[in-house]
């Protein structure tokens, strides 16, 4: 019986070891190759890093939507709303925080090096697949403020061009400042208690 189980394990750290190492010797002759049939190194490294990126990007979706969920779950706990009132509640709430982001757009990071100085980066091209979080969408006023970011790295830019984009900036954060006005008010009126509105006012949602 003894001879029997020692038998298996060896069996089972045989399989383990050799086939995993099998499949991998398999993929790496199946790999990108050059024009002379061989592997081509550099673009099975291209290959790994690309599918590293998408990976990565997939993590960051995942938890994007996780803490969104939450940070709503404890905001609906804090209100202590019922099923059917945060169904009122949460598309009015998620309103005013898009409006409240774009009526105070400003740069999307900065950052100081030994070789550049201080940068300013504007927004980059957001990721379609998170356009259902407010935050992560492409708005008119992020494209602005990324232009500006660009005129003011540019050492070239003309002061015409600046004067514009900032009166672009302006006219955009203005009209967000007015919308966010009535979307605050249409939240407003699904709160049926002072507790309601006073935890959305010291958050910050409501002013």
């Amino acid at each position: 019986m003894a001879k029997l189980r020692i038998t298996i394990v060896l069996a089972v750290c045989f399989w383990t070891s050799i086939v995993p190492a099998q499949l991998e010797s398999r993929r790496l002759r199946s790999g990108p190759r050059n024009i002379k049939g061989q592997v081509d190194p550099k673009q099975m490294i291209d290959q790994m890093m690309a599918a590293k990126k998408e990976k990565d990007k997939e993590v960051f979706r995942q938890k994007s939507r996780i803490i969104w969920r939450q940070y709503k779950q404890d905001i609906k706990q804090k209100l202590r709303a019922s099923d059917s009132q945060w169904r009122l509640i949460e598309p009015r709430l998620e309103k005013v925080y898009a409006l409240r982001g774009e009526s105070n757009l400003r740069i999307c990071a900065s950052e100081i090096s030994s070789k550049h100085g201080f940068q300013w980066f504007g927004y980059g091209e957001p990721d379609k697949a998170l356009s259902d979080l407010w935050f992560c969408r492409k708005t008119e006023g992020k494209k602005i403020v990324s232009e500006l970011v660009n005129l003011m790295n540019d050492p070239d830019a003309k002061d015409e061009q600046i004067r514009q984009k900032t009166a672009a900036l302006q006219e955009a954060r203005d009209k967000a400042k007015a919308q966010l006005r009535q979307a605050r008010r249409e939240l407003r009126e699904v709160l049926n208690s002072p507790r309601q509105e006073a935890v959305l006012l010291i958050m910050g949602v409501l002013d």
